[in-house]
């Protein structure tokens, strides 16, 4: 994931990530989708192995965005608890996209 330099850690810095991410995420979903629609004219045990990771890139999406949602505590140490583990579980995301992208493509 590159690395973007937010506001600082106060509120500003905080909501710029926020919808950085938010924006990845959309865009993740998007490609998503257009893989769906791929794997729908691919052999069935590709489909059937799509259709299993979209699941769980789907649930990955969603932990991402709760994750985002419970930040509770603004002091700057915990925002940037908050962004380092974001950012890891971004990177985890979009490395099982790329696999699942990949298989669906070598198949």
């Amino acid at each position: 994931m590159r690395k973007t330099e937010y506001k600082g850690n106060g509120p500003e810095g905080t909501k710029d990530f926020i919808a950085e991410i938010e924006d990845r995420l959309r865009k993740l979903e998007t490609e998503l989708d257009e893989l769906k629609v791929k794997a729908s004219l691919a052999k069935a045990d590709a489909r059937d192995e799509f259709e299993k990771r979209r699941k769980e890139l789907s649930e990955m999406i969603a932990k991402l965005r709760a994750k985002l949602k419970a930040k509770t505590d603004d002091s700057d140490d915990a925002i940037s608890t908050l962004k380092k583990g974001v950012e890891n579980a971004y990177d985890e995301l979009k490395d099982a996209f790329d696999k699942a992208y990949k298989k669906l493509k070598k198949d």
